[in-house]
C-alpha cells in the first residue's frame, strides 16, 4: 500500500510524480495543485532556493510519506516541520549576511549590561510580537511583521553560527516563525481584510467542503472542526496568535479532507485502469480470432484458446468496476461506460469462436470456410452448408 500512495503524496505535494496510465482516455489525473499540504506560495518560494535546497526538500517529503499509512495528521504534521526546518536552514554565505549588517541588527536588538544577549533579544522580539499587532492589521502586514522577525533571526543565526548551543536555540526560534507565516501566505490571495475576516472565510470555506466530501473523509475531520470556534474578544488588547493557531488547524482539516479523497481517487481509478487493460486485451484477442479466421489451423487454435482464456474476464472485470465506485461514486458513469463496453465485446467471443472452428473444420477437409456460421464455446459451430 505504500508504494501507491507514495506516488499519489508525491505528485499532490510536490509536483515532481504525475501518476498515469498507459490508456489515456483513463489517465490519473491527480495534480491537485499545490493547496494540499503545500501550498502555491510556498511552492514558488522553494523553486527560488538553491538546488541543493529544493532536492533536500522532495527527500524528506519523500520520505516521510509511510507516515500515510498511519495517519494523515501524523504526515501533515511532517510535512509543517520539513518546510518549516528547510527553508529556515539557508547559508549565510548565499544569502550575503555581512559583518556590518549583523552588527547593525545588534544595536537595534536591547543593549546588554553583562555582554551580548543577541539570542535572547530575538527571542524577545518574538515574544512582543502580539503587542505590536493591531486588530486591523491586513494579512500582508502580519506577513511583512513576520518577515522581519525571520529576517532578524536569520541576521542573528548567522552571527551566531560558530557557537552551536546559541546557532540550535536561534533555529528553533526561525522553524517557530516560518511555521507560524505560512497561514498568512496562504491566504494572499484571498478578499479577507483581518484576522478575524480571515479566520470566518477559511473556516466557513472548510464547513462547506467538508459537507460535499465523502463521509469517509470528513467523519473525524468535521468532530475537529466544530471544537475550532472563533476567538473570543479580549477587551484590553488584541492578541492574534488564537486566531494564526486557529488558521493553521483549519488549514490543516482541509488538507488532511482533500488527501484522504486523492487516495481513494487513485485506488479507484487505478481499479478502472485494470479493468479498462483487461478490455482492451479482450478487444485485441477478439480482432485477433477474427484475422486468425483464415490462416493456418494452429493460428486458429491459438485464436479459440486466446478467447477462450478471456471468457472469464466479464466476472473479473465487473469485480473492478462495482469496486471502483464504492471506492469514489464519482466514479459511477466511468465504470457504466466501461462495463457497457465489456458486455458488447463479450456478446462477440462466442460468434468469433464459431467462426473459427468452422474455418478449422474447412481447412482439414480443405473446403473454403464459410462465412456465416453460429455457436462455439464448446459448442457444435452450425453453417449454412451443414445438411
Amino acid at each position: 500500500m505504500v508504494t501507491g500512495i507514495k506516488k499519489v503524496v508525491l505528485s499532490l505535494f510536490i509536483g515532481l510524480v504525475f501518476v498515469s496510465s498507459a490508456t489515456p482516455a483513463f489517465a490519473l489525473d491527480l495534480n491537485l495543485g499545490l493547496n494540499v499540504g503545500v501550498d502555491k506560495k510556498t511552492r514558488a518560494l522553494i523553486e527560488k532556493m538553491p538546488a541543493e535546497i529544493r532536492m533536500q526538500i522532495e527527500k524528506l517529503l519523500a520520505d516521510a510519506l509511510p507516515l500515510i499509512d498511519k495517519s494523515v495528521l501524523l504526515y501533515l504534521d511532517r510535512v509543517d516541520e520539513i518546510l518549516a526546518d528547510r527553508l529556515s536552514q539557508i547559508d549565510c554565505s548565499l544569502t550575503g549576511v555581512s559583518k556590518t549588517a549583523t552588527e547593525e541588527l545588534i544595536t537595534k536588538l536591547e543593549p546588554w549590561k553583562n555582554g551580548p544577549t543577541i539570542v535572547a533579544d530575538l527571542q524577545k522580539s518574538v515574544d512582543d510580537y502580539p503587542k505590536k499587532v493591531k486588530k486591523n492589521f491586513t494579512p500582508k502586514q502580519y506577513r511583512i511583521k513576520y518577515a522581519d522577525l525571520l529576517n532578524n533571526a536569520h541576521t542573528v543565526a548567522c552571527a551566531v553560527n560558530s557557537t552551536p548551543a546559541a546557532e540550535d536555540e536561534v533555529m528553533k526560534i526561525r522553524v517557530e516563525l516560518t511555521s507560524r507565516i505560512r497561514p498568512w501566505v496562504r491566504l494572499e490571495d484571498e478578499t479577507c481584510v483581518d484576522a478575524p475576516g480571515c479566520f470566518q472565510l477559511i473556516r466557513s470555506r472548510t464547513a462547506s467542503e467538508l459537507s460535499l466530501a465523502d463521509a469517509r473523509d470528513s467523519a473525524d475531520p468535521k468532530v475537529r472542526l466544530d471544537a475550532i470556534q472563533l476567538p473570543e474578544k479580549k477587551l484590553m488588547h488584541f492578541d492574534p496568535i488564537p486566531y494564526e493557531k486557529g488558521l493553521r488547524s483549519l488549514y490543516e482539516i482541509a488538507d488532511e479532507v482533500k488527501i484522504k479523497t486523492a487516495i481513494r481517487d487513485i485506488q479507484a481509478r487505478q481499479k478502472l485502469v485494470n479493468a479498462t487493460r483487461s478490455i482492451d486485451e479482450l478487444d485485441a484477442s477478439i480482432k485477433s480470432g477474427q484475422q486468425a479466421v483464415n490462416t493456418t489451423i494452429a493460428g486458429i487454435d491459438a485464436a479459440i484458446n486466446s478467447l477462450g482464456a478471456h471468457a472469464a474476464d466479464k466476472s473479473a472485470i465487473e469485480t473492478l468496476l462495482n469496486s471502483a465506485v464504492d471506492i469514489l461514486p464519482t466514479a459511477k458513469s466511468q465504470s457504466a461506460a466501461l462495463w457497457e463496453k465489456t458486455r458488447l465485446l463479450h456478446e462477440k467471443i462466442d460468434p468469433t469462436i464459431a467462426s473459427l472452428r468452422a474455418s478449422r473444420v474447412a481447412l482439414e477437409n480443405k473446403i473454403p470456410p464459410e462465412k456465416k456460421c453460429s455457436g462455439g464455446g464448446g459448442k457444435t459451430p452450425k453453417c449454412d452448408t451443414d445438411r
